[in-house]
């Protein structure tokens, strides 16, 4: 399943050329790139005013569900693992994972869930740090391994 297939990204990011309602007024997405939505709130968009009433989420159970499903992957409790993400994806209205993944596939699935259901959330950096990936993924944005790992800011 592609990101943008999948019904969560419907509720995070505004495609090109969709209509985005603000304030009543409709307009099309022309960036060329997915304007995020997850926490605009689009009654007030266009007011002089910078109160919202959307609160900032510090942690959610979602996370949680799918951290305590990492921990039970590692532990070698698939099958645990297997409930909690499904727990999730059953919440957002995706249709569950079947048994029988070998472990390197579910974690290749939860990987791909957290990604989507934790979108803009600050938590991808720790994911990545978490599973040996930044230097992979970051290297072309000037992540050094063994410099970066952590957020203090080195003296060289």
């Amino acid at each position: 399943q592609k990101l943008g297939d999948d019904p969560r990204a419907a509720y995070t990011y505004y495609k090109q050329d969709e209509i985005m309602n603000l304030d009543g007024m409709e307009t099309k997405n022309f960036s060329g790139l997915p304007y995020l939505k997850k926490y605009v709130e689009l009654e007030n968009a266009l007011s002089s005013s910078m109160n919202a009433d959307n609160n900032l989420i510090l942690i959610r159970l979602a996370d949680l569900y799918l951290l305590y499903a990492e921990i039970q992957l590692h532990k070698g409790n698939d099958n645990e693992a297997l409930t909690y993400i499904n727990m999730i994806r059953q919440r957002a209205g995706v249709s569950a994972l079947s048994g029988g993944m070998s472990s390197s596939e579910l974690m290749y699935a939860l990987k791909a869930e957290r990604f989507i259901e934790l979108c803009t959330e600050g938590t991808y950096w720790y994911d990545l740090i978490r599973w040996g990936e930044a230097a992979d993924v970051l290297s072309s944005n000037g992540f050094i391994e063994g410099k970066h790992e952590t957020l203090l800011i080195p003296k060289e």
